[in-house]
């Protein structure tokens, strides 16, 4: 399977009512608008990446959650930028 997406959830303040909130993987492949199928969640990378090149999941697309409440994929980094 080719990934293009690293998704990691976790919890995050919110800049609009300060409270913390927690994003799993899947609410982040539906924030962001991607295909489930080109998305690797953060839970699932390490068992993934044994064999492979480090470089391959430092080329993907990080996707995570946004204090901002704002899911734009063309303002998010790839992993080893972040």
């Amino acid at each position: 399977m080719d990934y293009i997406y690293l998704v990691r959830g976790g919890e995050i303040t919110s800049k609009n009512d300060e409270q913390k909130h927690f994003v799993s993987c899947k609410q982040l492949i539906e924030l962001y608008n991607v295909n489930p199928k080109e998305c690797l969640c953060w839970h699932d990378a390490v068992e993934w990446i044994k064999g492979r090149k480090k470089e391959l999941l430092q080329s993907l697309i990080y996707l995570v959650p946004q204090a901002s409440g704002i899911y734009n994929i063309n303002s998010c980094k790839t992993f080893a930028e972040r």
